[in-house]
């Protein structure tokens, strides 16, 4: 899955860019809490926890190609409404926030890449959907 809205390109002290950067998400995972006020069939909750990010940066630029992994860990936090539609059935949507706005430092293996050259993470934004089936009687 590629992301370009997560990963910003090289930022360099002499202005210098990268010119075939690729940042890639390769996972996101959480660990939440929720808590919420339930009206009728109706739940409306906030949650809050710490999740975690593994990013890859690949540089193609000719012969030449690299790649760096990076992970960052952040809170998390969002809210959303589930709503019971039978005994054993409810729909629910959500959004979730993960303060990831991080730098990290690139391998200096990299093309043009100079001391204090980073990669931002940007946070992420996101919407999620789910249907839940209580399968237990």
């Amino acid at each position: 899955m590629k992301w370009g809205s997560c990963l910003e390109t090289v930022s360099s002290l002499n202005g210098i860019r990268c010119g075939g950067c690729i940042g890639e998400l390769n996972y996101l995972a959480s660990a939440r809490g929720r808590f919420g006020v339930l009206w009728n069939d109706v739940l409306l909750y906030g949650t809050i926890g710490v999740g975690t990010a593994r990013h890859t940066f690949n540089e193609v630029n000719g012969a030449f190609s690299g790649e760096q992994h990076f992970s960052d860990t952040a809170a998390v936090y969002g809210g959303g409404l589930e709503w019971m539609v039978a005994y054993n059935l409810s729909v629910r949507a959500e959004y979730l926030r993960y303060d990831m706005n991080d730098n990290a430092s690139l391998s200096p293996t990299f093309l043009g890449v100079d001391p204090g050259d980073f990669v931002r993470f940007r946070d992420l934004d996101i919407v999620r959907a789910g249907v839940n089936v209580r399968l237990a009687p």
